[in-house]
């Protein structure tokens, strides 16, 4: 029995001690990132000429008027962090494009592509209608390319809904 306990004891400790290393190395992983994320300053944020071209783009490909205002879009885009997407991650976030509290939410959410350096933005909306027991729902892709913070071959990829 003493044996067991002993043994126990022994493997928490060693479970401690190696979860205590595991726990060091993101840190030291993100110093040895922050030198060559200095490096591409250009790139790691949507600045208002990016927002205000693809906000452009967006309304001449809707039909009609968009859903959501370009603060919207502008606050979504200054919440990515461009080299996590870059780096394969996606930045999603739940939104309310209606002025009003509903039950109906829409979300964006934004990815790359290293093989085509294109970057892909989902639109997926529910709209409000008062009558109905539900909320009809669509969505879209688009996909684009930004080079010296400019809009490149701005394309709608597919429409749902």
């Amino acid at each position: 029995m003493y044996q067991g306990i002993k043994l126990s004891t022994t493997l928490i400790l060693l479970i401690g001690f190696f979860a205590c290393q595991e726990g060091d190395k993101p840190e030291k992983e993100e110093k040895e990132q922050a030198p060559s994320s200095s490096i591409q300053s250009n790139e790691e944020h949507f600045d208002a000429s990016v927002v205000s071209d693809l906000y452009s783009q967006l309304s001449s490909l809707s039909e009609g008027e968009l859903s959501f205002d370009k603060n919207l879009l502008s606050g979504f885009l200054a919440e990515v962090d461009v080299v996590e997407v870059k780096n394969g991650n996606v930045f999603e976030k739940k939104v309310l494009f209606e002025s009003f509290d509903c039950d109906c939410f829409d979300k964006l959410s934004l990815s790359f592509d290293k093989e085509t350096g294109r970057y892909t933005l989902l639109i997926y909306e529910e709209i409000f209608i008062e009558e109905l027991d539900w909320c009809p729902e669509s969505s879209y892709g688009y996909s684009f390319a930004i080079k010296n913070q400019k809009l490149l071959d701005f394309r709608l990829d597919f429409m749902a809904g």
